[in-house]
């Protein structure tokens, strides 16, 4: 309609449609299947289905799927929808014939007669969305009830007729394939008796009604460099799929990871976009892979002493792998420095991995342990690094020096161990507060000694009949179980039995 706006301007806010990133199944429970379908088509996924019985639901209606509702999915993947079937069904209705409808009305004609409907697409010139195959004859009859049904829908592509390449040199065969809106894919030479550089076999044959982008294989007579096939579109893709795709195309291929919060090892880029051609066979393209998100990326050690790789680790939480020794020369390399290490600078790996290292000198122990009680958390660490100990940091309240160390697992002095030995220190840390101890039942003595050592007072102590026993505490202030502060006075009230 007709708006004025204050400055003349007409601004108009548009919403594009784009699947999520994070892309899940949507909650389709109780849906009809052409429902659940229409809404899955919206983000690009596919739908096969599958019959069950089920107390809860009306026939024809879903309840269930697989993958389940709510988990992460790829655009492009198929979902199994399980579908409220009657129980009373011993036979399937003679089989119609779909061959020519549309797909919509193909299954639905397919379920009504009790059959299960698998859809596989195929590029053709007929139109978007018709049948043209059904896999079971139509007007079969004698099926059992929920037999599948698979149907080739057409997805409609413009054909043309493929030429004869024969005796064309390949730079005409490529320009009359281009032409014709088909694509050059991978270029083989062998020696015959044709003219040298003219085509002598094609992947398609002459004739042939072909969709646009079609792929043709040339054979070249004589010698030349053989080319890969069109790089392939591994992006979304599992690592290991992508990698059989792109050698199967003529690439080799090598890996590289980054952090995502999306599924692991899934493709997140190609360093050769999909589609381009011409590259000779054993090209390198590089795949950058999907790793998890809290992953470290590896430092070059080269050069470190071992205290330094030690910090390094215990900064990065990784783990000590083994620790060799090497007394080959070196380059300007500082005796018991870092000259390898067992997982390359640059890698990604998991919090927790273990990194070997060799060192530069005869082998030996580590030095002798030092005494860290007393020490400062960070300082304690320091001193066993600098002695080559690993160190581990357990944390206990107590009432001793906020951060100070209490105690080490190997005793000082040790001298017998290993580059890397695991050192275990225990770190107080103080409580401000504390939980007061359930004392029925104590005499006013026990009850004192167990207050002082948990930092509490004892309180006000008074008596009161009871048939518990002559002076056992039967009551408390505050109450058993309650956090207070240090030095809170808790106050008892002892038994008094004596009639």
């Amino acid at each position: 309609g007709n708006i004025r706006t204050s400055d003349g301007k007409c601004r108009i806010k548009i919403s594009v449609n784009k699947y999520p990133d994070n892309l899940t199944v949507p909650d389709v429970k109780y849906m009809t299947a052409s429902e659940a379908e229409k809404i899955l088509k919206q983000y690009n996924l596919y739908a096969v289905t599958e019959y069950v019985t089920d107390v809860y639901a009306n026939e024809k209606q879903i309840v269930n799927t697989k993958p389940e509702i709510g988990s992460f999915i790829q655009p492009g993947a198929t979902v199994t929808l399980y579908i409220c079937q009657g129980t009373e069904i011993n036979e399937a209705k003679t089989m119609p014939k779909v061959v020519g409808d549309d797909v919509d009305s193909a299954k639905d004609k397919l379920e009504n007669a009790y059959y299960l409907v698998s859809v596989v697409y195929e590029n053709s010139d007929k139109p978007e969305g018709q049948v043209i195959a059904q896999d079971i004859p139509a007007y079969t009859t004698g099926l059992a009830p929920w037999t599948m049904v698979t149907l080739t829908v057409s997805h409609y592509t413009q054909h043309k007729t493929v030429e004869n390449y024969f005796g064309m040199t390949l730079d005409a065969a490529a320009a009359k394939i281009n032409a014709a809106g088909f694509i050059v894919g991978s270029v083989s030479y062998v020696d015959s008796i044709y003219t040298s550089g003219t085509v002598i076999n094609q992947g398609v044959k002459s004739g042939t009604s072909a969709a646009a982008g079609t792929v043709i294989n040339l054979l070249i007579s004589g010698e030349g460099i053989d080319l890969a096939s069109p790089v392939p579109d591994v992006l979304g893709k599992n690592v290991t799929v992508a990698t059989q795709l792109l050698e199967q195309a003529g690439y080799s291929v090598s890996i590289t990871g980054s952090p995502s919060s999306g599924a692991v090892d899934m493709v997140l880029k190609q360093s050769v976009a999909a589609g381009n051609t011409g590259y000779p066979v054993g090209t390198k393209i590089t795949l950058t892979v999907s790793i998890a998100e809290d992953s470290v990326k590896t430092a070059d050690l080269k050069g470190y002493t071992f205290t330094q790789v030690l910090k390094y680790l215990s900064e990065k939480k990784l783990t000590l792998g083994a620790v060799t020794f090497t007394t080959e020369a070196q380059d300007q390399t500082a005796e018991y420095a870092v000259v390898a290490q067992t997982i390359a600078s640059g890698t990604y790996v998991n919090p927790g991995t273990s990194i070997g290292v060799t060192l530069y000198g005869e082998p030996c122990y580590a030095k002798a342990a030092p005494s860290t009680v007393g020490m400062t958390e960070a300082g304690a660490v320091k001193a066993l690094n600098d002695a080559w100990y690993r160190v581990e940091v357990e944390y206990e309240y107590a009432n001793g020096t906020d951060g100070a160390v209490l105690r080490q697992s190997i005793a000082e002095g040790v001298s017998d161990k290993v580059p890397g030995t695991k050192v275990t220190i225990t770190v107080c840390v103080k409580k401000t507060t504390v939980t007061v101890p359930d004392l029925s039942g104590k005499t006013l003595d026990q009850a004192v000694d167990i207050l002082i050592n948990l930092g509490l007072e004892l309180g006000v102590v008074s008596y009161e009949q009871s048939n518990s026993p002559s002076d056992t505490v039967i009551n408390q202030s505050p109450a058993a179980n309650i956090e207070v502060a240090f030095n809170t006075e808790v106050n008892v009230t002892l038994s008094d039995n004596t009639g």
